[in-house]
């Protein structure tokens, strides 16, 4: 999959966040698709992590519009030489004058019913770790209130930057499975919610018939992927050494399928 259809497939990304002041106070949404999806010439990134990649494509898509002028990327506030937090962003928009604090997150999310009373809290990431509802507690408690720290002050300083004028905007993008052949239950806070795909857990993955399905096990880079383009498909028992030999390192799984139909869609198969 080329860098350039990473790039559109991440702005393609539904926020999974739509109205960020329902979860932090006075908090806006920042839901920013740039004109075109081509990429400067100059572009380039061996980062290997999805997180980082993200916010190295919004960089680029910040620094080819005419709105927007980053002032920083990645600022680091510091203290004793102790690093306290950093600014993804800080953006000057350029119609209005106005400054911001721009938080950028980008997650993939299991369906898991069990996390929570409330079904808005109950998304998690593939490996069992990262849950929703502790990224959101840490944007509240930490990221955003990292700007009216003491020690931000002079960060701010030198970059002629008045901390009580600055705005604050969050874009929370998150590709979202539900649990296999299941509906989703209906969210008090969360609006709009698309899913990406579905999941299962391996027990039960391999307890069914997939004979007549076909395959492709896509690298973590190409799980950026708003349709599935698939050079090669392979059977189950063609591709199911490759998936147990992912699988028992204890990271779950994202396949690409086919049914006899034709339909293909994605599924998660994870390790719990």
């Amino acid at each position: 999959m080329k860098i350039k259809d990473q790039y559109k497939a991440f702005f393609k990304t539904p926020l999974l966040v739509q109205n960020p002041d329902d979860f932090i106070k006075n908090i806006r949404v920042f839901d920013f698709k740039p004109d075109n999806y081509s990429l400067s010439p100059q572009f380039e990134t061996n980062q290997k992590f999805i997180g980082k990649r993200a916010e190295l494509f919004m960089l680029e898509a910040l620094q080819q519009s005419e709105q927007y002028e980053v002032i920083a990327h990645s600022l680091q506030i510091v203290k004793q030489k102790q690093t306290l937090g950093e600014f993804d962003f800080l953006v000057r928009d350029l119609v209005t004058a106005e400054v911001f604090q721009l938080e950028l997150v980008y997650k993939v999310y299991l369906f898991d019913a069990s996390l929570s009373t409330t079904a808005d809290f109950c998304w998690i990431g593939p490996n069992r770790r990262d849950r929703f509802e502790d990224k959101l507690h840490k944007l509240k408690t930490k990221q955003f209130p990292l700007l009216y720290q003491k020690n931000a002050t002079s960060e701010l300083d030198s970059l002629r930057l008045k901390q009580k004028s600055i705005q604050q905007r969050l874009c929370f993008k998150a590709m979202l499975f539900k649990p296999f052949q299941e509906k989703l239950p209906e969210f008090s806070t969360l609006t709009n919610v698309q899913v990406e795909g579905e999941w299962l857990s391996k027990q039960l993955f391999y307890s069914q018939d997939w004979k007549d399905f076909q395959f492709m096990m896509p690298q973590k880079l190409n799980w950026f992927n708003s349709a599935i383009r698939v050079e090669q498909w392979f059977t189950l028992e063609q591709i199911r050494p490759e998936i147990d030999n992912y699988l028992s390192s204890g990271r779950s799984a994202l396949l690409f399928m086919k049914d006899p139909t034709g339909y293909s869609f994605k599924l998660f198969l994870t390790n719990w």
